[in-house]
């Protein structure tokens, strides 16, 4: 009896928590303002910088060795 009665408690805290519009308003803050970092403009620019040195580092590697290849390939020609 004194089992249920405790669950029964635990249960109505847990249901009061989650029904309460102040916890909900708590909970849409945090969202609100994950979104808002993450769809700020500093955000979006940071990762186009990101984006636009990995392209510049892996096209100019990939320019190098394209290089490369073209001088060992005239090298072997005139061999």
């Amino acid at each position: 009896m004194a089992q249920g009665l405790v669950l029964g408690q635990y249960f109505t805290l847990f249901f009061f928590f989650t029904h309460n519009m102040a916890a909900r308003l708590a909970l849409g803050q945090r969202f609100a303002w994950l979104k808002l970092a993450t769809r700020s403009i500093v955000t979006r620019l940071a990762l186009r910088q990101s984006f636009t040195l990995l392209i510049l580092v892996t096209c100019s590697i990939a320019t190098r060795l394209a290089l490369r290849q073209s001088f060992a390939l005239l090298i072997l020609a005139q061999v």
